[in-house]
């Protein structure tokens, strides 16, 4: 008896916690890196192809120096030669300049 309300705890627990780790894992912010062909107050567009949603008052933007920068900045410009870009989900958390050619 006790052997099977240990195993059924043991369950309960793993079923509990399997939903929580998937959506920290479905969470985890992502990076990748190419041309900012597109900056606007709401998108952010990659290579020509791959789209994001841009917030710039919520997002981080800094220089190739390191220096935090507006993302208005970046939406006044309108295109970044090449950039990291930090993601949660489809969300611009941050970008870091590596080259901007002007």
């Amino acid at each position: 008896m006790k052997r099977s309300v240990t195993a059924r705890l043991a369950g309960s627990l793993l079923a509990l916690a399997s939903p929580a780790m998937c959506v920290l894992a479905a969470g985890a912010p992502s990076v990748v890196e190419g041309r900012l062909t597109q900056v606007t107050s709401s998108l952010v567009q990659l290579d020509h192809n791959q789209t994001y949603q841009f917030n710039p008052g919520l997002a981080q933007c800094f220089d190739f120096r390191g220096d935090a920068l507006t993302c208005d900045t970046l939406v006044g410009i309108g295109y970044v030669d090449r950039a990291r870009v930090t993601l949660r989900g489809t969300n611009v958390q941050r970008i870091d300049i590596i080259e901007l050619q002007q």
